[in-house]
């Protein structure tokens, strides 16, 4: 991912979690880009291409033994085709083969979300509020 990659990464995810964030949050956009482009470190974005296209980005930090998913943003022209799936059995392939937990919450709003991973057979860690937070242990 390079500087100029990352100037495209917000914009993407404006489009695609404006919708989810506004329901729950309401979206901001300031402190939405703020956050953005302040918290998240261009290291931890990789693209998901799919034909030589972008369908969309993973954003991932590596801490001490763990994986944790910020989130997986896919256009929505690529949605319904499998790839988040593909996504996700790669990240839980990684997260065995390190020995690593992989953590990552949802928006309690975003059902569509939460189906995906329920019928991934993810398990929830806890709840709050606007979030479900799922860990994963290869023991699971």
């Amino acid at each position: 991912m390079t500087k100029r990659d990352g100037e495209s990464l917000y914009p993407i995810f404006k489009e695609t979690m404006l919708p989810v964030i506004d329901s729950s949050l309401g979206w901001d956009e300031t402190f939405q880009h703020r956050g953005f482009t302040s918290c998240l470190k261009l290291e931890w974005f990789k693209w998901i291409v799919v034909d030589g296209q972008q369908a969309g980005y993973t954003c991932i930090e590596e801490t001490e033994k763990k994986l944790c998913l910020h989130f997986i943003i896919i256009k929505s022209s690529f949605q319904r085709r499998g790839i988040g799936m593909a996504v996700m059995d790669d990240l839980v392939e990684r997260s065995v083969t390190l020995g690593w937990s992989l953590t990552f919450s949802c928006f309690k709003t975003n059902s569509d979300a939460l189906d995906f991973y329920s019928s991934l057979g993810f398990r929830v860690s806890d709840e709050d509020t606007h979030f479900v937070h799922f860990l994963y242990h290869r023991s699971d």
